[in-house]
């Protein structure tokens, strides 16, 4: 065996990109390692593996992958030189992100990204954007590009949704005792308390009698229809109709015959004053039916419970505290 003349040598190099690291991106494969051995005997025999599935049998390798490299160098005098070589690259730009939908078909939708990497970071949207935060986006689909100051890139995509109007409203009317949201004919009483539900404030009020409050007063009967626009520019509509008593009227006949038809002494609008009071006196002007709080059940029968002759009766109505008396005629026949 021939005396070598100097140590087996490696000499090795390996890359080194600007961000420090041996590989230029994250999952690229740009890795290298150079060999310029020396001493020993020549030729060579180079025997590459690694931990990754890598195996070559060249002096330098290249287009490596992350992981670690082991060398097997040997002379022809059989002397074996070994190392080992770790190529490192960056960790993964995180793109993460904060997404706002569109809705109700306005453009309120946005994307704000918070990038995790080697900044100061360019952006590129598939809508010609180069921010990170996009804004006044309609429903659909966007990509973005980011490239970080080293040149490596990341990408991603984002739906935006456009949500349909969520917004309900509740119209609530207070009902007096009679039965109406008036308390008396032609009175102006009347009032709506909207309750705006899953909308977004501020809101435009319009309603139909051109106010502009959430909740209206003094109204008088009739439809009464609202349109609100929330701040995302969702609209809803709703409607409600108050009611009012019929006017004061007294019947002029009756026919209690107990037939289901025209039985009972009928006041229109009676139901909105139940502190009354009803007297009923014969031809004669004597009184033969007294009573309060009536209710438009009297079925033609005197104060002490005996029906009344056919005939025309006289009738006086008094609303108290009200300054209001209403007289007339009633013609019973059976």
């Amino acid at each position: 065996m021939e005396q070598p003349d100097t140590f087996l040598m490696l000499n090795d190099s390996v890359s080194l990109f600007p961000n420090g690291l041996n590989i230029s991106c994250y999952n690229a494969t740009d890795g290298f390692i150079g060999l310029a051995p020396t001493g020993g005997s020549p030729s060579y025999i180079y025997n590459w593996t690694s931990n990754v599935g890598f195996n070559a049998s060249t002096e330098d390798v290249n287009n490596l992958s992350p992981g670690e490299y082991y060398i097997e160098l040997t002379d022809t005098n059989n002397c074996v030189i070994r190392d080992t070589f770790a190529i490192v690259q960056p960790d993964a730009m995180i793109i993460n992100s904060l997404i706002t939908p569109a809705i109700c078909g306005n453009p309120i939708g946005s994307v704000n990204l918070f990038v995790d990497g080697d900044g100061p970071f360019n952006y590129l949207w598939s809508n010609g954007d180069t921010v990170s935060f996009i804004t006044n986006l309609s429903g659909g689909i966007y990509n973005v590009m980011v490239t970080d100051s080293f040149g490596c890139t990341g990408s991603a995509n984002y739906n935006i949704d456009d949500l349909s109007n969520q917004m309900t409203l509740d119209l609530f009317a207070f009902t007096f005792l009679s039965g109406h949201h008036i308390s008396e004919n032609a009175g102006n009483d009347g009032s709506i308390d909207m309750t705006i539900i899953d909308g977004a404030s501020p809101y435009l009020v319009t309603w139909s009698n051109g106010e502009s409050t959430e909740d209206i007063f003094n109204l008088i009967a009739g439809n009464y229809s609202v349109v609100v626009v929330d701040a995302n520019g969702c609209e809803s509509y709703a409607n409600i109709n108050l009611t009012e008593p019929s006017p004061l009227e007294m019947a002029t006949g009756m026919t209690p015959n107990r037939d289901g038809k025209n039985d009972y002494f009928v006041i229109k609008g009676i139901e909105a004053y139940p502190d009354n009071e009803v007297m009923i006196f014969n031809r004669w002007g004597n009184k033969v039916f007294n009573t309060s709080n009536y209710q438009n059940n009297w079925e033609g029968v005197s104060d002490n419970g005996g029906q009344l002759p056919e005939g025309t009766y006289f009738v006086v109505l008094t609303i108290n505290g009200k300054n209001i008396e209403l007289k007339g005629y009633l013609d019973i026949r059976r």
